[in-house]
């Protein structure tokens, strides 16, 4: 597709009343079988070793599996990290020039230790080296949260699982909890850590949605262990996460006013159901199957309008949103369908509604945040095998010095 039919998908999209997506679907009812489960949502414990029961975007592990490599080199703006593409990797997120990730590695690999890549120096930095788990890894600044499994035994049915902070400047490693309850996924910003627990839960494989104050220790479940909580996420303003809003209904979406310290759904996500929201300042965006295939769609708190961001018949999926910048997976190049299905990485600009495809191959792509001038993006080998990328978006082209996206 050329750079004038993208700026003119643009300006189609800045241009969208807030009516939600079209209804044309040109293959019919798009993914109508498929059962998406949230990112990192479910644990499955097994000898005493945690794995991930879906991979680290949220897909079935009977999806079918992708072919061989294919790298996104050449492009001399891309920078392959160095994980291989052939061991497990149950996350990955980046921040500023950072990026953080789990991967079983070694020999034999029994369990996932924690990594970090530096963009600045091209370098990658190994957190942890224990013989449990250690997973779930998120990234702030130059802090690194993550989940330890050391004091995990299943024999002896204690299923704790701990969080821990690492400091990237000084390489110091800090306890954060100390309680018989498994802590998943945690996410950070400045004041707060949001995580699902088990705490209070009627089993281990149940969980609620926990807010912590880094300063006071003080915890605030904001979603229970009934609402089955996931794909949650943190900025500095709003915490947003998918949850049911009553037993057995779909998943919906709820976010968090950090500041005033309550919590609301919101109440056009209450057809279909919903999946990774991502907050800055005035915006959440996340996925959303309401017209039966997966859209992107977009909240503005300030002024209570929603939108949909992708009203071109074809399906987008996994969005991220960081400082006004969206990345997604868009399948309109590839026209493909489903969660195994070839797309693309797309970067659109709120403020000014201009877009961009920043990968020239569809391929299995998942996109995280647009940072700092980089974005990462990983491509999907099998299961939760997967190649990571960053791409220097500035260098490129596609945004500018400032940080906007280029037209």
């Amino acid at each position: 597709m050329t750079n004038a039919m993208n700026v003119l998908i643009a300006v189609v999209i800045s241009g969208l009343a807030a009516t939600g997506c079209v209804e044309d679907d040109p293959v019919g009812d798009a993914d109508a079988g498929d059962a998406l489960v949230g990112e990192e949502a479910s644990v499955h414990l097994d000898a005493g070793l945690d794995a991930e029961l879906v991979d680290a975007d949220g897909e079935p592990p009977d999806a079918e599996p992708d072919a061989a490599v294919v790298d996104a080199a050449p492009n001399p703006y891309v920078v392959e990290l160095p994980p291989s593409g052939l061991n497990d990797i149950t996350s990955f997120t980046n921040a500023d020039l950072l990026v953080t990730y789990s991967e079983y590695r070694g020999d034999p690999s029994i369990a996932p230790d924690v990594y970090y890549y530096d963009i600045a120096s091209l370098t990658e930095y190994q957190v942890t080296n224990r013989a449990s788990s250690q997973s779930s890894p998120d990234v702030y600044n130059e802090e690194i949260i993550f989940s330890d499994f050391q004091f995990y035994n299943a024999g002896t049915q204690n299923y704790q699982v701990e969080l821990y902070h690492y400091d990237v400047a000084s390489g110091l490693e800090t306890r954060l909890t100390n309680e018989v309850s498994m802590k998943h996924v945690p996410k950070l910003n400045d004041q707060y850590i949001l995580f699902r627990s088990t705490e209070g839960c009627a089993s281990s494989t149940i969980y609620n949605l926990t807010l912590m104050n880094r300063q006071t220790g003080d915890s605030t479940v904001v979603s229970e262990c009934w609402q089955d909580p996931e794909t949650h996420s943190i900025s500095e303003l709003y915490a947003a996460w998918t949850a049911r809003p009553s037993p057995g209904h779909s998943k919906d979406i709820f976010v968090r006013d950090l500041q005033a310290g309550y919590t609301f759904r919101i109440d056009s996500t209450d057809a279909g159901s919903q999946y990774f929201p991502h907050t800055d300042d005035d915006h959440v965006v996340w996925q959303d199957d309401r017209d039966g295939r997966r859209e992107v769609y977009m909240h503005t708190f300030s002024t209570g309008l929603e939108e949909c961001l992708t009203p071109d018949g074809w399906e987008q999926g996994w969005p991220h949103l960081r400082d006004g910048i969206v990345s997604w997976c868009d399948y309109s190049f590839s026209q493909q369908w489903g969660h195994s299905g070839d797309c693309d990485i797309y970067v659109h600009e709120i403020a000014s509604g201009i877009g961009r495809r920043v990968t020239t191959l569809s391929q299995t792509w998942r996109p995280r945040f647009v940072d700092s001038g980089w974005l990462l993006y990983v491509r999907r080998i099998t299961g939760s095998q997967y190649k990571l990328f960053v791409h220097d978006l500035v260098g490129d082209g596609i945004l500018s010095g400032d940080g906007h996206v280029l037209p």
